[in-house]
């Protein structure tokens, strides 16, 4: 019998992803100058016509998908429209998606328009009213562009807001439904809503866990629950994703099976029956992902091909990022392709070195959680910076369940639903989520056995995928090749992940003012200004050394407040965080409309934070989640309390504030205008943080 030929060359499409994905990168994040570009893409079109001898339909389709990506990168930043962001806006839009939070609701509005202009992309508005999936708005709203900030976990506004299609962020103060939109698409959306009243019904218990596994509905799913998910690397098992649709397509082979008619029909019934739940669900990237391997399997088959799954992935990749470009930076879509593709590299080669374990399922499972662990393995370590040891076998556990629970629980709640027997599978359906829930609880007990390390470089994520593309069994090069190349990119590997977690040595400058003025040098040499006031002697510190502040904290107004203006103005600051009523009197004193707004939380290093304290009157510098320093604003009733033992710098206002008597058995670092005093010893080690005392000669 003739082997049937694969559908296209298993590489061409592999490759042009992830040249696609490198051209988007440097056309959002570098910006580099077209000449730059062609010069990369001629250099690499070099290179592979050497290595790879001759294959240049694969070399074009890698140059050509380098430019695709390079020319994609730089349109996903919108052109904002000439709107006057300090007045107030009217909006309209239609509820594509419904965020709940703590204090109300955050809608992405689609088909948005602004002051009656239409806007190319959409707008996150943040309500305390409540409405429905596909209700059209009119709000009045103080719009504001999403920021490129330091958020803890690495989180950047500005390219989360791309990835959904958003342009602006919108807080309403005044808002109504004008309309409900009509059509197929609405009518689905309405039918997924009335399940998923009817699943909680069903489970009064569970309903938010069973929406979340059938519905791919979380947001029920309470804070503390997601929380231990995050902790224990559990949280994929809510996804509704490729086991859902392999569930759908197995009823379907069944009811089909032995069926003597055209083939046609149960193709096309698939067909419809995928997209609609597709659209059931909410186009959930992992499902949509799910959806586009489905239908290249299917249309492969049908056509008499041989399917390759990498190629598969690769296509349904591409297809996804058509749309929009930024949906690099969509976490969920990261999370969904990586688990996917290690699980193709990985699942083989580990069941191969398993082969004794049985029974064989048990097997499968086991090698599917580990491959799927390491394939997510660079981007939960970018999130947590986390390690937890029982992990592997967590997952394994929770995917073998996964596995065995999601159609026990599919099937229980069609019947409940569908007859009027409702109490009886209702309550084999609680059971089978009880048992997860407890399962997560028991891994959130011992969430402690791990250890940090800081987030793999991009570089270094390039080369751990490459190892896993090696150690597959799909890579193009002998064996001899192979070995040299994958044990040198394992010593790299090894170098890149070790050497960042050394201890780096980080120093506060305190300088002697009136007012609290310190910079804060961190690991990676980035220079942080912390003012309450203070800055004459920051300016001439800058000056002397010809050095910047990469940011700015300006938590008070004072005597120095000028200084730090002037160097803002020669460029020598390049961002300020204020708090509000400081952002009040530099926007309408100096002009500088672009200050950021100081959050509760502020990473400034990939190790390091600040967090502001009680009544905004201490900042909080932690140094891989360590208490490091206290800095200490003002003195309020409970400061004993709230800083406890940590090492504090305090300014005592140029000598008409004293330090409280019940801290006398503390250590204390403080200034005045005459000079930088200490308790003890002027050099607090923490192992990662020394704190340099530089009086006011500088010396």
């Amino acid at each position: 019998m003739k082997e049937k030929r694969v559908w296209m060359h298993p590489r061409i499409l592999l490759f042009a992803a992830v040249m696609y994905t490198v051209g988007i990168l440097l056309g959002i994040v570098y910006r580099l100058p077209v000449l730059v570009c062609l010069l990369v893409i001629g250099l690499l079109m070099g290179i592979g016509i050497w290595f790879l001898d001759g294959k240049r339909l694969l070399i074009c389709g890698m140059a050509a998908a380098l430019c695709a990506g390079i020319w994609a990168g730089g349109t996903v930043i919108p052109v904002y429209p000439d709107i006057d962001l300090s007045q107030t806006v009217t909006i309209t839009g239609c509820v594509q998606k419904v965020i709940p939070s703590e204090d109300g609701y955050t809608y992405l509005l689609t088909e948005a328009t602004a002051e009656g202009e239409a806007l190319s992309k959409g707008i996150f508005l943040t309500s305390s009213e409540e409405y429905e999936q596909d209700t059209y708005i009119m709000a009045m709203v103080r719009l504001q562009v999403p920021e490129a900030s330091l958020h803890p976990g690495d989180f950047d506004d500005l390219r989360y807001c791309m990835s959904q299609g958003v342009m602006y962020r919108g807080y309403s103060e005044a808002d109504a439904a004008t309309g409900t939109k009509g059509g197929l698409l609405a009518a689905i959306h309405r039918l997924s809503r009335n399940l998923g009243r009817r699943i909680d019904a069903l489970f009064p218990q569970h309903g938010d866990l069973a929406k979340a596994f059938l519905l791919g509905d979380e947001s029920d799913v309470d804070s503390l629950r997601k929380e231990q998910l995050r902790l224990t690397g559990l949280t994929h098992i809510l996804s509704i994703s490729g086991s859902h649709i392999a569930i759908l397509a197995g009823l379907l082979h069944w009811v089909f099976r032995g069926k003597m008619i055209d083939r046609r029909i149960p193709f096309w019934i698939g067909q419809a029956v995928m997209v609609f739940y597709t659209i059931l669900t909410g186009w959930k990237v992992s499902m949509v992902r799910a959806l586009w391997m489905y239908e290249v399997a299917v249309w492969v088959k049908y056509l008499g091909k041989r399917n390759d799954p990498l190629t598969a992935l690769a296509a349904a990749y591409l297809g996804i990022l058509a749309g929009n470009p930024a949906q690099i930076f969509d976490l969920g879509l990261q999370l969904s392709f990586s688990a996917v593709l290690g699980m193709i590299l990985l699942t083989r080669p580990l069941e191969e070195i398993l082969c004794k374990m049985r029974p064989s399922i048990l097997r499968q499972a086991v090698c599917t959680g580990i491959a799927a662990t390491l394939g997510t393995l660079p981007i939960t370590l970018g999130i947590s910076h986390y390690i937890w040891l029982p992990g592997l076998l967590a997952n394994t556990a929770a995917v073998l369940y996964s596995a065995l629970m999601i159609p026990l629980l599919m099937g229980v709640t069609a019947l409940a639903l569908l007859f009027d027997t409702g109490a009886v599978w209702a309550e084999i359906g609680a059971w089978c989520i009880h048992i997860f829930d407890e399962f997560v609880s028991a891994c959130a007990a011992i969430d402690h056995w791990g250890f940090y390390l800081p987030a793999m470089a991009p570089l270094l994520i390039g080369v751990w995928y490459f190892s896993l593309y090696l150690y597959s069994d799909k890579v193009f090069l002998s064996q001899k090749y192979k070995k040299v190349i994958a044990g040198a990119l394992a010593v790299v590997f090894a170098l890149g992940l070790l050497l960042p977690a050394l201890p780096k040595k980080m120093t506060l400058r305190c300088f002697a003012e009136e007012d609290l003025c310190a910079v804060l040098t961190t690991e990676d040499g980035r220079n942080i200004l912390i003012s309450d006031g203070g800055g004459e002697a920051a300016w001439e510190y800058a000056l002397e050394r010809g050095m910047d502040y990469d940011v700015c904290i300006m938590t008070d107004v004072g005597s120095g407040s000028e200084a730090l203006c002037r160097l803002y103005d020669m460029g020598r600051i390049q961002c300020i965080y204020a708090a509000d009523t400081v952002a009040t009197v530099l926007k309408y004193k100096w002009g500088y409309t672009d200050v950021k707004a100081l959050p509760e939380s502020l990473r400034i290093s990939e190790q390091m934070y600040l967090w502001q304290g009680q009544e905004e009157s201490t900042l909080l510098l932690t140094v891989a989640e360590d208490p490091a320093c206290l800095f200490v604003l003002d003195f309020h009733e409970n400061i004993a309390q709230d800083i406890g033992s940590i090492p504090i710098l305090y300014y005592n206002k140029g000598g008409y504030s004293e330090l409280p008597a019940q801290l006398e058995y503390m250590r204390f670092v403080y200034a005045d205008q005459r000079a930088v005093h200490g308790s003890g010893e002027n050099l607090y080690q923490t192992g990662m943080l020394e704190i340099d005392l530089i009086p006011e000669n500088g010396g």
